[in-house]
């Protein structure tokens, strides 16, 4: 089982707690505002730099994640065919088999 620890929502900066999943890759947040949400290392350093408004429509889609279900947050390979609008993917995942 994962350690659990705590550190600033990279969403809606409230203290959230996080466990390492993913071999140390991503991040399994649980925030009171935003709810329960993964991100990558990776994904999260580029927030740090995105406009506000992201942060806040990704705080509401995980908020709203279905029950079964948890919002995965990355950053799009560099062969996807992205616009530069979208540096940073979200996509619902199930939870069957994810750490609790």
């Amino acid at each position: 089982m994962n350690e659990t620890e705590n550190q600033a929502c990279p969403l809606c900066d409230l203290r959230a707690d996080f466990q390492v999943v993913d071999l140390g890759n991503r991040k399994q947040f649980r925030c009171l505002e935003c709810g329960s949400f993964q991100i990558t290392r990776s994904a999260e350093k580029r927030l740090k730099s995105c406009p506000g408004e992201w942060k806040t429509e990704l705080s509401r889609k995980a908020s709203g994640a279905a029950v079964g279900s948890i919002l995965d947050i990355s950053i799009p390979s560099p062969s996807s065919d992205q616009s530069s609008r979208n540096e940073i993917k979200s996509a619902f995942i199930s939870t069957y088999g994810l750490g609790k």
